[in-house]
């Protein structure tokens, strides 16, 4: 079932680009404004991720969120990202759940934030993982639990992420 979800999504994206909704293939688009190294990454990972690249996708909406080779839209980045993640690549969930986080592009939304940053953490990304302690730590979109948020800064502290290792040390001092 998830193949051809997979396969529905990689359709309806390909009809999306091929019908001009990414910049860069709208008329008008003025590509003399972006360096021709620009330029070469967002056409390379525009076709990757037409191909089915998950990284490719995740690394497009990265190119969209900061206007790199083609003009910022952060409502196409999520889009990207939440495809990227689909497709299994964990930095696609974690930057999903950042943009459901900051609402970026998206309406701000903690609790599907929390979700993505989970997948993502699950999939050993540490700074979602941090992130979703944060969370939990503050009772923001999920329920707080002191106790899974300690537990979720200890992972990412393990894994060599400071600013878990400064949660893990106020929450242990706080009796957690």
């Amino acid at each position: 079932m998830k193949s051809l979800y997979s396969y529905l999504l990689l359709m309806l994206f390909t009809i999306v680009l091929n019908a001009g909704f990414i910049d860069g293939v709208r008329e008008g688009f003025n590509d003399s404004y972006y360096s021709e190294t620009d330029r070469n990454l967002f056409n390379s990972d525009k076709q990757d991720c037409r191909d089915g690249s998950a990284r490719a996708c995740n690394d497009l909406g990265t190119l969209y969120a900061s206007g790199k080779g083609t003009s910022t839209d952060l409502e196409i980045a999520h889009k990207l990202y939440k495809i990227s993640c689909d497709w299994g690549f964990p930095i696609g969930c974690y930057n999903t759940g950042s943009s459901y986080s900051n609402g970026a592009g998206v309406d701000e939304n903690k609790r599907l934030a929390s979700q993505f940053y989970e997948k993502a953490c699950e999939k050993g990304v540490m700074q979602g993982c941090y992130n979703l302690g944060v969370l939990y730590n503050n009772g923001t979109g999920v329920n707080k639990n002191k106790k899974t948020a300690k537990k979720l800064a200890n992972t990412a502290c393990s894994n060599g992420l400071q600013a878990a290792c400064t949660l893990l040390d106020k929450l242990i001092r706080q009796g957690y």
